[in-house]
């Protein structure tokens, strides 16, 4: 009864291991994608600036 406690025990711990692995993992994730995100908005204004001051040349 004690091995099978024991072994239960390991399996849990495994599993709350890889759990907060996984949500580790997903919050780079979520911090490399709110960077794109800032690098496509900055990308975007940048464009749109371009484009007035195109429109203004003509």
């Amino acid at each position: 009864m004690d091995e099978a406690k024991a072994t239960v025990s390991k399996r849990l711990d495994y599993i709350a291991g890889e759990i907060k692995r996984y949500e580790v993992q997903m919050q780079e994730s979520e911090k490399k994608a709110e960077q794109q995100r800032e690098v496509l908005a900055r990308l975007q204004q940048e464009y749109q600036r371009a484009q007035g001051k195109g429109a203004a040349k003509a």
